[in-house]
């Protein structure tokens, strides 16, 4: 991992105050004048809005970087941060004098040269400041961009330099705790973004935490910038913080931890880029008695997670890489949220066996096997949201619920086949190459996002004449498709319509809006189009312009789409779609943002322009006349 200089020395504090709140009270004037009189402004940044010559009740809530919620709620904000300019932050104020702004924010980083605070030496990566006074109110004299610069590259100087920003920036953190905590305050919250360079740095980290704790921490944000094989080791003062409700910690190591455990308060405990082992996450777990919200992201040393017994856990998110994981153990009864992420390679196995009321279940990057799949969707049958996301072994998904009002399947390559009877279902959203399908009850709108097969490799496979006919079988057992995009990559001339159209039963399905994209040979195009429009058809029509790819692709799609030849179908039932398109219309192009012209415009127009037009999405409207039966289907 690396690391550059901006994430070692970024460093962000944010401090709620408990105090006796109102709205908007002399206490809270006073509070803000004081802080106005501490600050160096020679921008002007604060004296266009922070004018205190107005009386009305409520008025500073108008002031820039100051928020204030409905009184009833009786909470205001000051955010200082990210200012502090180059040189931090710092200000004689004393935080009791506010009564109703409880959360003072102090902010350092990229974003600077605002205002500077009193009393403070510290740097960002771009200067470096003397005398006693940051930002553009204090002397400074330019060393060169270090923000995005990897501290092992850095030269002699450039190390000196760096060492001593940070070093007089941890001064600054280290003398505003232990100010704070002699003011005998609560703190409400306390976030600290830091990176360590040596064993010092350690140790004043220690301090900070048991600072913030001492003074009775209700939420606990710690997150150390530093290489995986020098994490930061918690202190045990952390586990027996019973003020903590939240708790989030990054980039540290938690090896050894108390045999009890007194986080009597907790209830969120969100774990990233942490190492930890399977004891550790199941005495987290179970001795977390209001645990409701459990999240681990990117960890390292476990190959079996157990999550028992945490009797109030309401959401939980597991989310790799983690190849060496093999097993989840999940054993809570009042569990609704889980979403699992994984780049696990060889196949795990999940247990939910004690997890009854599970209602959203989000699978993503996991090798279940079809058995396991099926097994895990019979633990859990109050389920109403499931999305199931890069699953690579699934190839069979089958699911019967009445409760289930939500379902997502996508990038699942090696799914062949897709059963689901859901008389309640909602919304159905399926972006994947097509597959057989036997869907015997699924009302409501689809969403499909049809692309090319995957083969053993990872290679697209051109579509064929088969490829077409699935997708207008998997197309054909909706009642309603409201979007389908249909996006064919094709490296040969592989389709054969004619093959195609053999083999055609049954009239064209509608959709509400149809999307198409083409990245193949011009020589393709035709057969493609008619392929494609042999399955479906829409009177919203949007077709995906690439310009380095279709240098006359407007030119032919209009003349396509008018040149019609009444007798090219005369022998056959059903017949081609140019025969059922009464009228073509192109209402606009759209760039990737803004539209260009949403007025319609005639099809010379657009013919005239094409070779100045960027890349973007054609708009066309299309009107069509289809026979209510046809002779002999």
């Amino acid at each position: 991992m690396e690391l550059n200089s901006q994430s070692l020395i970024g460093i962000s504090l944010w401090l709620l105050l408990s105090c006796s709140l109102s709205y908007g009270t002399v206490q809270d004037i006073a509070c803000l004048e004081s802080v106005k009189n501490s600050l160096k402004d020679p921008y002007g940044y604060l004296n266009s809005s922070w004018n205190f010559n107005n009386d009305t009740e409520g008025f500073i809530c108008k002031f820039t970087r100051v928020e204030c919620l409905h009184p009833d709620e009786n909470k205001g904000t000051i955010k200082l941060g990210p200012w502090g300019g180059p040189g931090g932050s710092a200000w004689d104020y004393d935080p009791g004098s506010g009564s109703s702004i409880i959360e003072i924010e102090i902010g350092h980083g990229d974003v600077v040269n605002s205002l500077a605070f009193k009393s403070i030496i510290s740097a960002t990566g771009k200067t470096v400041l003397s005398g006693k006074h940051g930002g553009t109110g204090g002397a400074s004299r330019t060393v060169g961009d270090l923000a995005n610069k990897n501290p092992e590259r850095f030269c002699k100087n450039e190390t000196i330099i760096f060492r001593k920003r940070l070093h007089r920036f941890t001064e600054f953190v280290d003398a505003f705790l232990v100010r704070f905590g002699n003011l005998k305050l609560c703190m409400q919250k306390f976030r600290l973004l830091i990176g360590l360079l040596d064993v010092e740095a350690s140790s004043l980290l220690d301090k900070w935490i048991g600072l913030a704790i001492k003074n009775e921490v209700k939420d606990l944000d710690l997150n150390v910038q530093t290489y995986k094989n020098a994490m930061y080791t918690l202190p045990w003062i952390i586990f027996s913080a019973a003020s903590l409700n939240a708790l989030k910690l990054e980039g540290c190591k938690l090896e050894h931890i108390p045999e009890i455990i007194r986080l009597f308060s907790l209830k969120s405990l969100i774990l990233k880029k942490v190492a930890i082992n399977e004891e550790i996450v199941k005495k987290l777990t179970s001795q977390c008695p209001l645990l409701e919200d459990f999240s681990l992201d990117h960890f390292w040393g476990l190959k079996h997670i157990s999550v028992v017994k945490p009797q109030k856990l309401k959401i939980c998110s597991i989310c790799g890489p983690i190849n060496e994981l093999k097993r989840i153990e999940l054993a809570a009864p009042s569990l609704q949220q889980l979403a699992i992420t994984c780049g696990v390679r060889g196949s795990i196995i999940i247990d939910v066996a004690d997890c009854s009321n599970l209602k959203v279940l989000k699978l993503k990057g996991i090798n279940l096997i079809d058995q396991e799949f099926h097994r895990l969707m019979s633990k859990v049958p109050m389920l109403e949201d499931l999305k199931v996301l890069s699953c690579a072994l699934i190839e069979r998904i089958t699911i019967s619920s009445y409760r289930l009002k939500k379902l997502s399947v996508s990038y699942c390559f090696k799914l062949k086949e897709i059963e689901i009877d859901t008389p309640n279902l909602l919304s159905f959203y399926y972006c994947n190459h097509p597959v057989l399908t036997s869907i015997v009850n699924a009302p409501c709108p689809w969403e499909l996002y049809f692309k090319n097969a995957i083969d053993e490799l990872g290679n697209r496979v051109d579509p064929d004449a088969q490829w077409f006919l699935n997708m207008k079988d998997f197309l054909g057992v909706s009642n309603q498709i409201r979007s389908l995009v249909i996006d064919v990559r094709s490296k040969r001339d592989s389709f054969n319509f004619e093959e195609f159209r053999n083999n055609l039963s049954s009239l064209p399905t509608e959709v509400e809006k149809l999307r198409v994209c083409l990245d193949a040979q011009p020589s393709s195009f035709a057969a493609l189009l008619d392929g494609l429009l042999g399955i479906c058809y829409s009177r919203k029509f949007y077709v995906y312009i690439q310009q380095e790819l279709h240098h006359n692709y407007y030119e032919w799609l209009c003349n396509e789409m008018v040149n019609i030849d009444d007798n090219c179908c005369n022998s056959r039932n059903i017949k081609c779609w140019r025969h059922y398109l009464k009228d073509f219309k192109i209402k606009g192009l759209h760039f990737y943002g803004p539209s260009l012209n949403r007025r319609p415009l005639g099809v010379n127009a657009v013919m005239h322009l094409w070779p100045k037009l960027p890349n973007g999405i054609l708009e066309c409207r299309l009107d069509w006349c289809f026979p209510k039966s046809i002779k002999g289907f």
